[in-house]
């Protein structure tokens, strides 16, 4: 029994032996295993954090992108509204203007026609004057006559007085 009690002894050594060469080989094996594990997790943790910078990177972007999206349909309200305000200005203008030259055209016809009347007038006034100047003409000389007639008047009555007042033998001198 002791050549079977040192097989079993040896075969147990063995079994023991392999067993811890069995044992350390999935030790290494599995050490091993861990580390490139560790370095996959540290490598996917730098890509995540690089994805995660790279990601709110890309959101802070986003976020000013929409900011001045909102900006800029802010301001293409402002500039429709003051473009839809100028419109109308420039319509209420434009019709002014059109009022306003069809003013000016009734205003110019009304001037012409004044002009037309003033030089109508003015002739009348010139012909008038002529006229005027025509009968001042005629009084001056009317005047002329009496102021004659008047003079020969008074002297023919001066005459008939001196006569009347002078014997007839006289008479002569008066």
């Amino acid at each position: 029994m002791s050549a079977i009690q040192r097989n079993a002894n040896l075969f147990l050594f063995f079994l023991l032996v392999a067993s811890a060469v069995l044992l350390v080989s999935a030790a290494v094996y599995y050490q091993l295993d861990l580390d490139k594990i560790n370095k996959d997790l540290s490598q996917k943790r730098t890509d995540l954090l690089s994805l995660n910078q790279s990601l709110h990177d890309k959101q802070s972007a986003l976020e000013s992108a929409q900011g001045e999206l909102g900006l800029k349909r802010q301001r293409e309200e402002a500039i429709t509204a003051q473009y839809a305000e100028i419109r109308d200005v420039k319509e209420s203008l434009e019709d002014a203007k059109a009022r306003l030259e069809a003013e000016k055209r009734t205003l110019q016809d009304q001037t012409n026609s004044m002009r037309k009347d003033r030089d109508s007038l003015q002739a009348e006034l010139d012909s008038a004057k002529i006229e005027r100047d025509t009968l001042q003409n005629e009084i001056d000389d009317l005047t002329s006559q009496v102021h004659g007639l008047q003079t020969a008047r008074d002297a023919l009555i001066k005459q008939k007085n001196c006569l009347l007042s002078t014997p007839d033998a006289q008479e002569g001198t008066c």
